[in-house]
């Protein structure tokens, strides 16, 4: 039992462990001591372990089989969309997948009917147990966000819509109108460009092996000076792929296509004096969903993304948030395999655009000659900065933490009114 007054209570949902990133644990904990001087709540659903002992916490298992329950009666679920997606999620056939969602649903509207929250924040909108809280909270009127690592390091999204391009940025008519005519002040692009300087290395998970000093990736796979080094950063691929395919198709992939992008764009990068590294996400090693390609001109990299980030000569992503920081810090070229929050017109070169895939390497090696393209791109990065994003660093954390209570004030349920 929780040793805490839940009424009025805001219920987040968090996945990062404390090791990952620190700051996300510690926003939630200077965001509950301010709603507590409003006499509110913050009820936090984790799947990891809590550092702070007085955040009120319920552990739930991070594989949402594990809830499955065999004192339920086992109905058949309607939802289809959310079977196919348990099933393609974590593989396993439709029981399951059904069994799995009748248990998690049974758990959280036990816990949503009695608590009746004044507003609901989960995580990552492609996971299915995000999906499941949405729709319980579209059921009862619950005001809803779904958070995410933002696309700049150190910061969170919180969306009405999608953590991926289908987001408030691409659906919102209002902040397409104020993205169109927006020209970042001179004081935010020193900011920027300061913050990311401050990144001396990209990547957001601890190395599964200590790092080498001096690493040459050209040495390790013999690679001549010569060639250049394109990169495929891979990350959230499998996460739209497990979703409905009108999700794919917004997003302009899927695993079979994405498959056979990335032999093509070898065979072509042969011809070219050039090679193409694989560097796959530590989770979709975890899940499995990692890409397994045997042609004579790719690299499966299998060391950390430091080791590779600053000897790449042109990248490529299609979900990454690491497209963002490229795109802002490094004079180097890069592409895009999906569609982006980069996308559009003079905008970063995507393969969606272009009739054959030799036409797209010759406009990633060539669109930095347009200034205005690299200036388009990085008034994209910095109004999402401005607008859409929560900075979590430690310099501005205060700052981001009374304005997401006030912004959550909005929605506090006030008791002496409803009692009236």
């Amino acid at each position: 039992m929780l040793d805490v007054n839940l009424t009025n209570t805001l219920i987040v949902f968090h996945c990062v462990p404390h090791g990952i990133e620190k700051n996300i644990e510690i926003f939630w904990s200077l965001v509950r001591k301010k709603l507590l001087l409003n006499g509110k709540e913050l009820l936090l659903i984790s799947t990891t372990s809590i550092e702070d002992k007085t955040l009120p916490v319920i552990n739930i298992p991070f594989i949402l089989m594990e809830f499955n329950d065999d004192k339920l009666k086992l109905d058949f679920s309607n939802d289809h969309v959310l079977i196919n997606q348990l099933m393609n999620w974590y593989m396993i056939d439709k029981k399951n997948a059904n069994k799995t969602l009748i248990s998690v649903d049974y758990f959280f509207k036990k816990l949503i009917d009695g608590l009746n929250p004044f507003a609901v924040i989960s995580w990552n909108s492609a996971h299915p147990l995000s999906r499941i809280i949405r729709h319980m909270c579209l059921e009862n009127d619950i005001p809803w966000w779904t958070a995410e690592r933002g696309w700049i390091n150190k910061t969170l999204m919180f969306d009405i819509c999608e953590n991926n391009y289908l987001s408030e940025f691409s659906r919102s008519f209002a902040i397409q109108r104020m993205a169109a005519s927006y020209k970042p002040s001179l004081s935010l692009k020193t900011q920027l460009e300061e913050r990311f300087s401050t990144f001396s290395e990209p990547g957001r998970y601890p190395p599964k092996s200590k790092i080498e000093n001096n690493f040459n990736i050209r040495k390790r796979y013999s690679i001549s000076d010569e060639k250049l080094i394109w990169t495929f950063f891979a990350h959230g691929e499998p996460h739209v792929h497990a979703m409905s395919k009108n999700i794919q198709n917004n997003h302009m992939t899927d695993r079979k296509l994405l498959k056979n992008q990335l032999i093509e764009l070898s065979k072509i990068l042969k011809c070219n004096n050039s090679i193409l590294l694989i560097k796959e996400h530590p989770l979709n090693f975890i899940n499995a969903t990692n890409l397994e390609i045997d042609n004579d001109n790719i690299i499966l990299f299998d060391g950390d993304l430091n080791e590779i980030y600053k000897q790449t000569d042109v990248a490529l992503f299609t979900l990454s948030t690491l497209q963002f920081q490229w795109a802002y810090e490094n004079n180097k070229p890069f592409g895009l395999l999906a569609r982006s929050l980069l996308s559009g017109d003079n905008m970063a070169p995507q393969l969606e655009n272009h009739i054959n895939s030799e036409s797209f390497i010759i406009d990633i090696l060539n669109y930095l000659k347009c200034n205005k393209r690299v200036e388009n791109i990085k008034n994209r990065i910095s109004f999402l900065y401005e607008y859409l994003l929560v900075d979590i660093s430690d310099y501005h954390m205060n700052e981001s933490v009374s304005e997401f209570v006030e912004m959550l004030s909005k929605f506090s349920v006030k008791i002496d009114a409803i009692n009236v």
